[in-house]
């Protein structure tokens, strides 16, 4: 089943790249999950890993089907539109659209005559909007260093549930997702800025920011902006598999892995207390299994779910759950407090023979079937065909865009698990789109003080 799984995936790529001319929310989302099946078929087992049953692969099967179908009606409503009206242009100011595209085969393409992926148009080029919003983030940055000083004074170390705590929730914890929703505009007005002094400085509040990030302790906050950028990057010079796309994607694992490396790294230092009497051999060789399982918890998690029957019976239990962070905003609009519904707690199960790793994340579509039954399958279609319609708005509608990008970096990880039980799905692309509109608006406004030249 997996090697049907493989050629079917291969298949979705190429008729998406046919259809679509660039990445597409399909490619993103099952792009992680068959990379990791792959590395578990050649790796796994021979490193000590529990087999997958084969009944996964048929599940995440359907599930691509499914997605794959809302691609094919997603298309043919692209396809049979009228043609926008004619979008704005260099002369015209920015607006909330860019002029990104032309006419060509009786479809809409994304444009590369002016070779920066479309978003001169924006704002990116404007002195004073760049400048107000870097003094912004400078503020946010602030605030969070001391923040991030005062849970490290308060509870004794950068580990831990405590200081995990400190730095999660609250007006803290707003800002971290504020700050993660600046991401991409910052690397944004850093390739697009004309003016060398705001290319910089983006390039030190990048620096500034992925390091505040990592200091939540939490790999998704770092990771997840890391895949951000990385589809804009895609977006702004085009998606080709050549050596550039390789050497990319080899950069972005390798800073992946270093974070998770650095992270166990840190945790175990300042749970003993220093390095004394510390073995380097065996803590990197814990670290590398710990990568390992981290990779394969979701696959392994979720046939020792079959395996336990959860699936015998596909049963209907609080769909509400399944996207527990936007029903607890819900929730609490209607003064009723932290929505509760009807939880499932996931045991710890065992991913290998020998080095007793556990886990109990079983992948975004173990956590559909186990909260929606049947009704996962309709719900995924649903969510599929609204993320294509944004990403069909994404090709002329700047805060689309970011909003949709936003989205599809938490999809990209489905292969880990369900980020919709969390508020950060929610709560960072909408901020990121507030942001873009924020911006435009702005530079609407006359708040402008462009350089028609490069300054270098």
């Amino acid at each position: 089943m997996f090697y049907l799984y493989l050629l079917f995936y291969l298949f979705v790529v190429y008729v998406e790249l046919k259809l679509w001319r660039e990445l597409t929310p399909v490619i993103i989302s099952f792009s992680g999950i068959t990379v990791i099946a792959v590395l578990h078929a050649t790796l796994g087992r021979y490193l000590g890993f529990l087999e997958v049953d084969p009944k996964v692969f048929q599940y995440i099967f359907l599930f691509l089907l499914i997605a794959f179908v809302a691609s094919l009606f997603a298309f043919i409503i692209f396809s049979s539109c009228r043609r926008p009206r004619q979008f704005a242009t260099a002369n015209d100011g920015p607006a909330l659209y860019s002029s990104m595209f032309e006419k060509s085969n009786n479809d809409l393409t994304f444009s590369k005559s002016s070779g920066d992926g479309g978003f001169s148009n924006v704002f990116f080029h404007k002195k004073n909007v760049a400048y107000l919003f870097l003094s912004s983030v400078f503020l946010l940055l602030a605030f969070l260093a001391y923040s991030i000083l005062n849970a490290y004074l308060s509870t004794g170390g950068i580990s831990g549930q405590m200081y995990e705590r400190a730095l999660t929730y609250g007006v803290v914890g707003h800002c971290f997702a504020l700050l993660m929703s600046c991401v991409p505009f910052l690397y944004l007005f850093y390739k697009n800025s004309p003016i060398r002094f705001v290319r910089r400085l983006c390039a030190l509040f990048l620096i500034f920011a992925f390091v505040f990030l990592f200091m939540k302790q939490v790999k998704y906050w770092v990771l997840v902006p890391l895949v951000w950028i990385t589809i804009i990057n895609f977006k702004l010079n085009g998606f080709r598999i050549n050596f550039s796309f390789l050497y990319k994607v080899l950069g972005l694992v390798a800073v992946a892995v270093a974070l998770f490396y650095t992270v166990y790294f840190l945790q175990v230092i300042d749970g003993r207390g220093g390095t004394d009497g510390l073995d380097f051999y065996q803590l990197n060789l814990s670290i590398f299994y710990h990568l390992l399982g981290y990779l394969f918890s979701g696959l392994i998690v979720f046939s020792s779910l079959i395996e336990d029957g959860f699936f015998l019976e596909i049963i209907y239990r609080d769909i509400a759950v399944a996207f527990n962070g936007l029903s607890n905003i819900l929730s609490s609009l209607v003064g009723k407090g932290v929505y509760e519904g009807e939880h499932v707690l996931i045991n710890f199960y065992v991913l290998d023979d020998g080095f007793g790793k556990t886990g109990n994340v079983g992948t975004l579509w173990a956590d559909f079937m186990l909260y929606m039954g049947v009704f996962a399958f309709p719900v995924y279609f649903l969510l599929y065909f609204a993320v294509y319609l944004l990403f069909m708005l994404s090709k002329a509608y700047f805060v689309c865009f970011i909003y949709y990008s936003g989205i599809v970096s938490f999809l990209f990880f489905s292969w880990f698990s369900s980020y919709f039980k969390l508020l950060s799905p929610y709560e960072v692309p909408i901020l990121s789109a507030f942001i873009a509109l924020l911006l435009v608006l702005l530079s609407n406004a006359g708040l402008s003080g462009s350089r028609s030249k490069r300054l270098h």
